[in-house]
């Protein structure tokens, strides 16, 4: 778990993934876009919703599977809360079920992990673009 000082006009981005691996790897990418502030890591559905309770993040990045309750708890409680930020879904678990699910829960993007990951940052750079500050 971690949690990190706000900085002003940037893009704030929360990571709720189980797998440090993909956390350090997505840390790192936030890193080094100039609008993105990497605002935290949960790595649970309790850690995810305190988090976004306090951090008010503009995007959660969101991977469907996770300790205890999934990913798809997290979406339900975000969009229920926080209909504004914007989730992108990214996982492992992208067949068609998922993916519609997730949209038809409110998730606004839905990336698979291993075809997609490098696809990130541009879609992140359009949704700071089109943030209402």
């Amino acid at each position: 778990m971690i949690l990190l000082p706000l900085i002003t006009g940037k893009l704030k981005v929360l990571v709720v993934d189980d797998s440090l691996i993909v956390s350090n790897r997505l840390r790192n990418l936030l890193s080094e876009l100039e609008y993105v502030q990497f605002s935290g890591h949960a790595e649970n559905y309790n850690d995810a919703v305190l988090f976004t309770d306090a951090l008010k993040p503009h995007v959660i990045l969101l991977d469907v599977n996770l300790a205890v309750k999934s990913g798809i708890d997290v979406l339900k409680h975000v969009k229920l809360y926080y209909p504004s930020i914007k989730i992108v879904m990214l996982t492992n678990h992208s067949d068609a079920y998922y993916r519609k699910l997730c949209s038809d829960l409110g998730a606004d993007y839905f990336l698979d992990k291993t075809t997609e990951f490098e696809s990130l940052t541009d879609l992140l750079e359009k949704i700071y673009e089109n943030t209402k500050w």
